[in-house]
């Protein structure tokens, strides 16, 4: 008889769509992402050690989290902050949400940066003024440091007032005249 604990001994691999199920010797059972079985060459009466059972987690865990990231990404556009606040709802592995990451942005998939101008364009374009363009993009959780940075031409920001200055007096009509400015103004 060993001193020592060698690891687990698998007793059957159970394949299903998009994930395997691994039971072991001592009555476990662990489910794992579907690439595991092609990245490490698993098989009946195979014994793991601890470590190897460590890194076939953290490389199922990395595999759910991309996997995921891309389906998020495929419906719309996400800050690295939310994609973090998501994929650690999903699995909680910093490691493996910090791999997840790095890759998206290697592959441009999230980047901050563009998606602030991309809304700003969008935002200006919806004659939003400079509070409530700040407020939207801190709805889509991107830095603060990253939002600061932005610049609002103080004559843009005016010419936007103008030109909603006719739709607000119209759509404010039905109140008294000062609480009709004031509505205007707060607007």
């Amino acid at each position: 008889m060993p001193l020592k604990n060698i690891g687990k001994t698998i007793l059957k691999i159970q394949k299903k769509t998009k994930q395997i199920i691994i039971y072991f010797d001592d009555e476990t059972n662990i489910s794992l992402h579907i690439d595991v079985i092609d990245a490490f060459s698993l098989s009946i009466n195979q014994t793991l050690s601890k470590e190897e059972l460590k890194q076939i987690i953290s490389f199922s865990n990395k595999s759910i989290l991309l996997e995921y990231a891309l389906n998020l990404l495929k419906k719309g556009h996400y800050s690295e902050n939310r994609m973090k606040r998501k994929l650690s709802n999903k699995i909680n592995d910093d490691i493996a949400i910090n791999f997840v990451i790095k890759k998206l942005k290697e592959f441009d998939l999230i980047n901050d940066s563009a998606l602030i101008e991309e809304y700003c364009c969008y935002y200006d374009e919806l004659k939003y003024g400079q509070n409530k363009i700040i407020s939207k993009l801190k709805e889509h959780e991107l830095n603060e440091k990253d939002i600061s940075k932005i610049s609002f031409p103080i004559s843009l920001e005016k010419e936007k007032a103008v030109s909603l200055l006719d739709s607000l007096s119209n759509k404010y009509d039905k109140y008294p005249l000062n609480m009709k400015k004031k509505k205007i103004y707060s607007a």
